[in-house]
């Protein structure tokens, strides 16, 4: 799509599983580690390293019965054969580098941190609650939350890398200056 305007914007998505497939916990462990966050590899590698976008992250969205990753990605639209080629680098790096136990200790605190905080305002935490009543058919509470967490494991994790962190499923779409 050709519009004017000056920044471009790129969209890299995927479909993935639904909130109750046993997927939710390690993609959004994942989640933080490549694409949430200022400490995530897209951000190092396309902002911090390279000084390609204005912004980059990912993120998902989960639904009763599917699901969607996507990548996220703003910039000039001179670089944007590079950031692609970037993006789907660091997608290739993930399926197949191992995760270090440090990085996931890491991003499990990071995601149980933004978990407690995100409970902090009283919108956020009735939005959390019907949201987990109308897709779970039940109130999840913080703690159940914090342990489903802590108990993703190196195996739940490369699962979940080898099946959605190849070259091949995503869908891309830019919106570009005319």
């Amino acid at each position: 799509i050709k519009k004017p305007i000056q920044q471009s914007h790129f969209l890299l998505g995927r479909r993935i599983g639904g909130i109750d497939d046993g997927e939710r916990y390690p993609l959004a462990l994942i989640n933080v580690l490549f694409g949430d966050g200022m400490s995530s590899r897209l951000y190092q590698s396309l902002r911090e390293k390279n000084g390609l976008t204005y912004n980059i992250y990912s993120s998902i969205h989960l639904y009763s019965d599917c699901g969607t990753f996507y990548i996220y990605a703003g910039f000039d639209r001179a670089k944007k054969r590079r950031i692609e080629r970037l993006i789907y680098r660091e997608i290739e790096k993930l399926g197949n580098m191992k995760l270090t136990k440090v990085e996931i200790s890491r991003a499990k605190e990071q995601l149980k941190s933004g978990t407690i905080m995100e409970m902090e305002g009283l919108t956020e935490r009735m939005a959390s609650l019907a949201k987990s009543e109308f897709y779970l058919g039940k109130r999840e509470e913080v703690a159940e939350i914090l342990a489903n967490i802590d108990a993703i494991s190196n195996d739940d994790l490369n699962d979940i890398i080898s099946k959605y962190f190849t070259s091949e499923g995503w869908t891309e779409v830019s919106i570009l200056p005319e």
